[in-house]
């Protein structure tokens, strides 16, 4: 309005316009954009890494299955070839034996051998059947008083003759009846303390102890022998492994403690070993 306060008759049209430098706002947006990039790729990368690793471990079980049969088939098809070995090369000697004596002799090693190769079969049996779900124990109450007091007779006699005296620790009070093959539990107490009386020196002694704990019957055979060596250990139990001073032992395929884990589990125990106070191996 004027100073009269009329409209003042106006043509002209006036604008305004603001400049601003975009190059900011770029430069921020293109840091928004790598930013989100770099937090994609970042993703992606922990989701293949993740990925992997959790993989690797639904694979592992399976690849050392594989690796435990590979290794398994190659020792049973080589274990046995030194009992038949022997079985012929005696049989062998004595047909060509030039008196009675020397034939019984010869024969009689063709019995031991074939002994031996008796046991690795039904040991190799008790190992697949397990693996295969179609090996059972065949369950009765056993009273355990009197089948450690077997065992201790059996197993003393069998120590007497390598000069090793088996000694008997049982409670004052019953241990009482359990559910479990008798035949299979006298199995395992016959590898213990056959390996328990194998590395103990002669005029050694080794201990066959029962106890009541919580839950349960805990059985010991201790020995006091050499022991086992620490690098050992973890491997004590696996098919067909030996430490060096079993390896020369023909009685011994290094399946024992196989059998006896596979056996001591279907009875819904645990195999465990520990040293022995002043030197040994306590299974």
């Amino acid at each position: 309005l004027g100073e009269n306060g009329l409209p003042i008759d106006n043509s002209d049209v006036y604008s305004v316009t603001v400049l601003k430098n975009s190059t900011e706002m770029n430069r921020q947006a293109m840091w928004i954009v790598l930013s989100y990039l770099g937090l994609l790729l970042l993703g992606i990368l922990i989701l293949a890494l993740v990925n992997r690793f959790l993989t690797g471990l639904v694979l592992k079980p399976t690849q050392e299955s594989i690796q435990q049969q590979t290794e398994f088939v190659a020792a049973a098809s080589h274990e046995p070839r030194n009992p038949l070995a022997g079985v012929r090369n005696s049989a062998h000697a004595g047909r060509k034996a030039k008196t009675a004596q020397d034939a019984v002799k010869y024969f009689d090693l063709v019995d031991a051998e074939a002994t031996r190769m008796s046991r690795l079969v039904d040991d190799l049996l008790i190992l697949a059947g397990s693996e295969s779900g179609r090996w059972h124990i065949q369950e009765s109450t056993v009273d355990l008083d009197p089948l450690l007091i077997e065992a201790s007779d059996t197993l003393g006699a069998l120590g007497k003759k390598k000069g090793v005296a088996l000694v008997l620790e049982l409670p004052d009070e019953p241990l009482g009846k359990i559910r479990g093959d008798a035949d299979r539990m006298m199995q395992v107490l016959r590898i213990l303390a056959d390996n328990a009386i194998g590395y103990s020196h002669d005029g050694g002694v080794v201990e066959l102890r029962a106890s009541k704990t919580r839950g349960g019957v805990t059985l010991q055979v201790a020995d006091h022998g050499p022991g086992v060596a620490v690098e050992d250990k973890p491997r004590v139990f696996d098919r067909f492994y030996r430490s060096d001073k079993s390896r020369s032992d023909k009685e011994h395929f290094g399946l024992g403690l196989s059998v006896a884990r596979e056996l001591v589990e279907m009875h819904g125990g645990k195999l465990s070993l520990e040293d022995t106070p002043g030197g040994g191996a306590t299974f």
